[in-house]
């Protein structure tokens, strides 16, 4: 048998111990992380987020772990109950618990700093070039809108003051789109 992640097997063993549980290090980080009302609560959870959904492998996995840790059934049992050889039993099994401390791992990891990594500001600086083009005039009276002034767009970024905006009922006139606020941009961003 597959001996890896001793720390998450333990937890899951302690899921019939309630009381013990509350003393473990990760169930106490997941209860916070999940902000559950017990560890018992955000072990069980984790378990679910890790083997999501209805599918036959997922509800093998599931019930592999869920069985035996939390109703305290012996492999032999739960793996007769699943219709599955023992050695099966122990391979689901064993996928499940690196499912679960691969979702433990990501629900507990500090989340990165932006500016520590350059691919996260490169996504922000790109994003920054494919951002809303701020047009400075309305399309309609010519009055001057700059960036932190009120003004109405379309999903075309046709651009209207709200005196304008109001005379067309908040309806483009190039599009028939829905005219709604533009966000405001208090200071120049550099692209």
């Amino acid at each position: 048998m597959d001996k890896r992640h001793p720390n998450i097997r333990r937890m899951l063993r302690l899921l019939r111990a309630p009381i013990r549980l509350e003393d473990d290090e990760i169930a106490l980080a997941l209860r916070d992380a999940l902000a559950c009302d017990t560890a018992c609560d955000a072990v069980v959870s984790i378990v679910q987020r890790a083997l999501p959904g209805p599918t036959e492998m997922n509800a093998l996995m599931r019930a592999s772990v869920l069985s035996q840790d939390l109703d305290g059934n012996k492999a032999r049992r739960v793996a007769a109950s699943l219709g599955l050889s023992l050695r099966s039993y122990f391979r689901y099994r064993s996928a499940a618990i690196e499912l679960i401390a691969l979702a433990v791992e990501r629900e507990l990891r500090p989340p990165r700093a932006v500016a520590a990594h350059a691919r996260l500001t490169h996504h922000w600086r790109r994003k920054m070039r494919e951002a809303l083009r701020m047009k400075p005039e309305c399309e309609r009276c010519h009055a001057d809108l700059p960036g932190e002034a009120a003004a109405f767009i379309c999903s075309y970024e046709c651009t209207f003051c709200p005196l304008c905006a109001h005379a067309h009922q908040n309806v483009c006139p190039n599009c028939g789109g829905e005219l709604r606020a533009r966000p405001r941009r208090r200071e120049a961003v550099p692209a």
